[in-house]
């Protein structure tokens, strides 16, 4: 994902020569340096909304975080603390056990978070690392389904392809956009295909957009949407993240 850089730099006006007319010589101009980015003078809670469908009939679990955090500049940039405020997991009964699971899952390491001076998630940044990248992921994927030893007619060996597709391509919501939380451009959307056994295929969209907030520069909202197809079942994600007063 590009990530365009929120500081323009004057260049300098060079000499000019016009006919008839003495030539002037101007020295280059000193850019004049950009005002450091706005940060929140208060804490604020960074909220993170996450919903996995879990089948054909609706089902999903849905996970919501918020955590307290602040802002700091430092040498290096900008360093952003916080810690968990709340959890909260739902899901239907038969799935209580993966509920327990992320109910126990221990989110401490995402912070801090280091960030440029622009605002961007430094790539060092470990709890933002992606585990792999999506495409290496949906291109495993394949390789997984085409071993498995199932009629590629059965619905029940599509719902086990679009399950296995649907965790690959899942993947990417464990990578966090560098931009996320002062936002910049524009809404991002990728496509994908992925070839199946006995000549079906199913597919992997993916698209995200955030603002920032009306009067900073700092998030107000981001949303990212996930659908895997396979002919013609379907499984969605989605995530929201927003950033407010406490």
């Amino acid at each position: 994902m590009e990530v365009t850089s929120r500081r323009g730099m004057l260049g300098g006006l060079a000499g000019m020569s016009i006919i008839g007319v003495p030539r002037l010589t101007l020295a280059p101009l000193s850019a004049t340096p950009a005002p450091p980015l706005r940060l929140p003078d208060t804490t604020l809670v960074l909220s993170r909304r996450l919903e996995r469908g879990l089948g054909e009939d609706g089902a999903a679990i849905t996970v919501t975080r918020r955590w307290q955090v602040r802002f700091d500049r430092q040498a290096r940039g900008i360093i952003v603390t916080g810690e968990q405020i709340s959890a909260e997991v739902t899901a239907p009964p038969q799935f209580a056990q993966l509920s327990a699971i992320e109910r126990q899952r221990d989110p401490a390491g995402m912070f801090p978070i280091l960030l440029t001076e622009t605002g961007v998630i430094m790539p060092n940044n470990a709890s933002f690392t992606p585990s792999e990248d999506i495409a290496s992921a949906l291109r495993a994927a394949e390789v997984y389904i085409a071993q498995q030893d199932v009629q590629p007619d059965e619905r029940d060996a599509l719902r086990a392809y679009l399950g296995q597709l649907h965790q690959a391509s899942s993947l990417q919501l464990d990578m966090t956009p560098p931009d996320l939380l002062f936002p910049t451009g524009l809404p991002v959307e990728r496509n994908d295909t992925v070839a199946l056994p006995g000549g079906l295929s199913g597919s992997f969209s993916l698209r995200y957009e955030a603002r920032p907030q009306p009067d900073a520069p700092w998030l107000m909202r981001a949303d990212r949407w996930i659908i895997t197809r396979v002919e013609g079942l379907e499984r969605r994600a989605h995530e929201f993240w927003t950033l407010g007063p406490a």
